[in-house]
């Protein structure tokens, strides 16, 4: 993996996430407004893919040997000042992920060394949570803990998932109340969507947005659950009931970054959450087909505006590679992986339109033998291009204008290919000529 492409996946997958989360926004507004809460809050879920994908798919296509590897050589050798403003930024964001990451991970254990103190909880409580999996449909087992010095009900832990309720005595539906708005966060999967926030905070931690999206998933779960506590129709306790129940719960404060789902709100949260519950009709839930539809809609717009956000990033870091490059000649030094001579030779003499690009070799390389390219143009202002592709449909290309040369060291063994392309405005005259 080269330093462009480490860099780029970090970058791409903030600038995608963005433009997925921006469309959210505006989505929000509109769905806010027509008491859709539940689209609001599976929104989010698309919107944490756009912040992942890239950087995923890159690091599972191509092996981190290459980090610190020759083909960093290979991107800039024509571009110094680039390379080194790309490597400090790859070293400052692996330092800055490394940090975040340890403060994530110290911030659980200290909150689960906490939790860690409470004791089973009783048998009735064990077995009103049992039934409440069992109305849910909750297959996995889910216990409560007794705990002191806690403020408020939370459900925590993916993996191992436990129940952490505040030591003192609970009437029958005040318990019933906790317990289902607790499980339910399980049911709809805030715990692991959370999870996966929190993590994401730890590689993009530059990424401001990333924390206000973690912020939503905590707000938006829990109107989802307060839908549940209060429309679902076999509810035995009344709106006002249920907020009574989560009132007794509120700090002063809100619950901030938490490695779960907590009853409890802030203030103005909770203000809120009671007046979205009042003014909601259920009689506007959409059906699930325009969901359906809603959401297939929304995955277009995001996916459509996060390529146009990464093809921009893509054309933006074109004109600094250019702006940034530097007129280098180079002979042929070309060896095999054990020293051996050069095996052959293959030229061309081609009439290139613009953007037109030919295939001027086709060879076997092993890991570590080399292959030297040679371009000429009848114009000393003609930019081309000369790529090596390997075995996996890997590309790694140098630019250069006039009469240019460059040496590829082979970093797969397998089938490769060098082109050659017109990157000007108009055609031109090239001459190639391929060592290897």
């Amino acid at each position: 993996m080269s330093w462009i492409e480490v860099g780029a996946s970090v970058f791409v997958s903030a600038l995608s996430g963005s433009a997925a989360f921006g469309l959210w926004r505006l989505e929000e507004r509109f769905l806010e407004g027509e008491g859709r809460f539940r689209e609001i809050r599976r929104g989010l879920i698309p919107v944490t893919l756009f912040f992942l994908a890239p950087a995923v798919f890159l690091f599972w296509k191509r092996p981190l040997r290459y980090l610190w590897g020759g083909e960093v050589q290979d991107f800039f050798w024509d571009a110094p000042a680039l390379a080194l403003s790309i490597r400090f930024l790859v070293i400052l964001w692996v330092a800055g992920t490394f940090f975040a990451a340890a403060r994530f991970v110290g911030r659980r254990r200290k909150v689960k060394r906490f939790l860690g103190r409470g004791r089973l909880a009783g048998r009735g409580i064990q077995e009103m949570a049992g039934e409440v999996r069992e109305c849910f449909r909750i297959r996995r087992r889910i216990p409560v803990y007794m705990t002191d010095g806690l403020s408020g009900p939370v459900i925590t832990g993916v993996l191992k998932c436990c129940v952490f309720l505040p030591k003192r005595s609970y009437g029958e539906e005040e318990l019933r109340i906790i317990l289902e708005h607790e499980l339910w966060h399980y049911k709809q999967g805030d715990l692991f969507l959370k999870a996966v926030c929190g993590w994401l905070s730890c590689l993009e931690w530059f990424h401001p947005l990333c924390d206000k999206m973690s912020a939503e998933v905590d707000r938006w779960g829990e109107i989802c659950c307060d839908l549940q506590m209060c429309y679902r129709q076999e509810r035995p306790w009344n709106l006002r009931r249920y907020f009574q129940v989560v009132l007794e719960h509120a700090p002063e404060r809100g619950a901030g970054c938490f490695p779960g789902m907590r009853l409890e709100s802030g203030r103005e949260e909770l203000e809120e959450r009671i007046r979205k519950m009042r003014a909601y009709q259920p009689e506007r839930e959409p059906g699930r087909f325009s969901a359906a539809l809603l959401a297939a809609c929304f995955l277009l717009a995001a996916g459509g505006t996060s390529f146009a956000a990464g093809k921009g990033a893509g054309a933006v870091y074109g004109v600094v590679y250019r702006a940034s490059q530097q007129e280098v000649r180079r002979g042929f030094p070309v060896r095999g992986k054990k020293g051996g001579s050069v095996k052959r030779e293959e030229g061309h003499d081609w009439n290139l339109t613009a953007g037109e690009e030919k295939e001027a070799a086709v060879f076997h390389g092993e890991d570590g033998d080399q292959v030297a390219v040679l371009v000429s143009t009848e114009s000393e202002d003609t930019p081309t291009k000369i790529t090596l592709k390997g075995p996996d449909g890997s590309r790694r290309s140098v630019f250069g204008t006039g009469i240019h040369s460059f040496t590829f060291t082979v970093l797969e063994s397998g089938e490769h290919g060098i082109t050659v392309g017109n990157e000007g405005g108009e055609g031109a005259r090239v001459w190639v000529t391929a060592i290897w």
